[in-house]
């Protein structure tokens, strides 16, 4: 029992972390979204496209709701799994490219995020992909 309720404690942490940080994103608030971040942090998705470090991926992610007009994630189910967090959700836009169910994979360095696996259907688009295209 003494060492079920520290992992449960842990799992509450990253659920709690996870909302945290799709709240302050979804408000483009960065001074909550930061200390949530490593600083290594890295968004992927299925494809293996990829940003790296949390001031690219908050540069990215404005753009992304610039020109989209600031879609927002809509959580619908999380779950703490193992050592990650299991989000599955969907992409709330007026554009259809970009509107549609999300699920991401949260990976956790400690009590900081260190990675986002983002997996879309239809090859829906993603914030990698979205960076990979504002570089070509």
């Amino acid at each position: 029992m003494k060492r079920i309720v520290p992992a449960l404690r842990c799992k509450h942490r990253r659920i709690a972390t996870t909302r945290a940080f799709v709240d302050a994103m979804n408000a483009r608030n960065h001074a909550d979204a930061l200390p949530l971040m490593a600083d290594h942090m890295a968004f992927v998705d299925i494809s293996g496209t990829k940003i790296t470090g949390r001031d690219e991926i908050l540069a990215v992610d404005d753009a992304f709701r610039d020109a989209n007009d600031n879609a927002q994630v809509r959580i619908r189910t999380i779950d703490a799994h193992d050592d990650a967090v299991l989000v599955r959700g969907y992409l709330e836009s007026d554009m259809a490219e970009v509107a549609g169910d999300t699920m991401w994979r949260v990976d956790f360095d400690g009590p900081v995020i260190s990675a986002i696996t983002v997996t879309r259907a239809d090859n829906g688009m993603t914030l990698p992909k979205f960076a990979a295209m504002m570089q070509a």
